[in-house]
């Protein structure tokens, strides 16, 4: 019975050996329970995600490993290639999607969950109402089902000037540009979307010639939503001016107004700069770097699939399928093999950011009876998309400086997420 008291500390030796006292008569023990050690055979919850693996017994048991909603919360998925990570995100997303109904979007930097198109129980052919909760759609262009969206376009919950400095912000961090090159991107979209009146709310915008509404396509879109609201919208024509809108008609006229914006723009507006820049040698580097990454979102395919286009989609309704009343649905965006990773990083960060300031918005929404289900995040191969992706020269970043390693804007979602 005491085969293993050398693994016994000092003082329980001491017990065994030379006791100083003991008491007679009779005594009542009460031996704790043994502690779950990675077995948890009574575990809570509706969806299963594996089997559990005894490391007593060195098996595989028929245990479950279950979740509930209440524990589902933020999951990193770490291991080395060939551990089983994308498979156990995967049997996580596809359980809480159709069992719970959530609004799953997954930023798939490769394209290896495109097998979600044949998960059961969420397609059309066989999900519970006979409607389709899966989409794949993909970023490179010449793609079979592509994302066409306009990136400048705003997204309709989120305030203008927050967009563009999201915007140029992300597509720094994707390139893990300095702050000099930051400063660039930004003034080069404040004044572009200034020019096309996009920045509705500013004062600077409201006492200029776009201060006011331009044409009769502007005026039907302010009734249209002043009627939603239960408003008058007798009293609106050509020449009213923007400071007698409500904040709600501001951002929807503020949404109509950049679907003209393109990127080509943006990367004319930087190349103006580079021109102007001879004298000054590191700044004309710094933006030849930001070109170089931009530059691709200008050209062939890539313009027309990310720039003004009618039929371009809203991001921000991404996995909202089947019934309008109670949508969800699982969407896969594939990076695919096609694109470079900086284009990848840029577009899927982006992606993430506008969903995830769309759904806190979405959120307060439903305190006045809305219904939109919870929303989760897929990152493959997050690393990249967070940190951004190597690429550039170090002359791109002025003296003294480094790129940020990760954007406040992912910092903020990871901690009030």
């Amino acid at each position: 019975g005491y085969s293993d008291s050398t693994l016994l500390t000092l003082l329980q030796v001491a017990g065994y050996t030379a006791p100083g006292m003991f008491e007679q008569g009779l005594a009542l023990t009460t031996q704790e329970e043994t502690p779950a050690f990675a077995f948890y055979p009574d575990m809570p919850g509706n969806i299963s995600l594996a089997r559990q693996w005894s490391s007593e017994t060195g098996l595989l048991t028929d245990t479950f490993l279950k979740l509930s909603p209440e524990r589902h919360f933020h999951t990193a998925f770490v291991g080395d290639t060939g551990f089983g990570k994308s498979i156990a995100a995967e049997r996580l997303a596809y359980e809480s999607t159709r069992f719970w109904h959530y609004r799953t979007i997954v930023l798939d930097f490769g394209q290896g969950w495109r097998k979600a198109m044949n998960w059961p129980g969420v397609s059309e052919r066989d999900s519970e109402d006979g409607l389709e909760h899966v989409d794949i759609r993909q970023l490179y262009p010449g793609s079979p089902r592509p994302l066409r969206w306009n990136v400048l376009q705003i997204p309709r919950r989120i305030d203008p000037g927050r967009y563009r400095s999201m915007v140029a912000e992300l597509f720094a961090n994707a390139g893990r540009m300095g702050a000099r090159q930051l400063g660039f991107m930004r003034r080069a979209l404040t004044e572009i979307y200034t020019e096309a009146g996009v920045l509705t709310s500013d004062p600077k915008i409201q006492n200029g010639p776009l201060g006011h509404l331009q044409d009769d396509r502007e005026v039907a879109l302010i009734k249209k939503d002043r009627l939603k609201s239960g408003g008058n919208p007798d009293d609106l024509h050509p020449g009213t001016w923007l400071e007698s809108l409500t904040p709600s008609e501001l951002q929807t006229l503020a949404v109509f107004r950049s679907r003209q914006m393109d990127v080509s723009a943006w990367v004319e507006r930087l190349n103006f700069y580079k021109d102007r820049m001879k004298r000054d040698p590191a700044s004309r580097t710094s933006l030849e770097g930001v070109l170089l990454r931009l530059e691709q979102f200008s050209e062939g395919s890539m313009a027309r699939q990310y720039g003004a286009s009618a039929s371009g989609v809203g991001v921000e309704d991404l996995g909202l399928m089947g019934n309008p009343e109670v949508p969800w649905g699982i969407v896969v965006i594939e990076g695919g093999a096609e694109m470079d990773e900086y284009s990848k990083a840029a577009l899927l960060s982006l992606l993430a950011s506008i969903l995830y300031s769309d759904a806190v918005t979405r959120r307060r929404e439903t305190l006045s009876g809305k219904h939109f289900p919870p929303m989760q995040i897929f990152f493959e191969e997050a690393n990249k998309v967070l940190t951004g992706v190597s690429g550039g020269a170090a002359s791109d970043q002025g003296p003294g400086e480094s790129g940020n390693p990760v954007s406040h804007l992912f910092q903020t979602m990871w901690r009030d997420g």
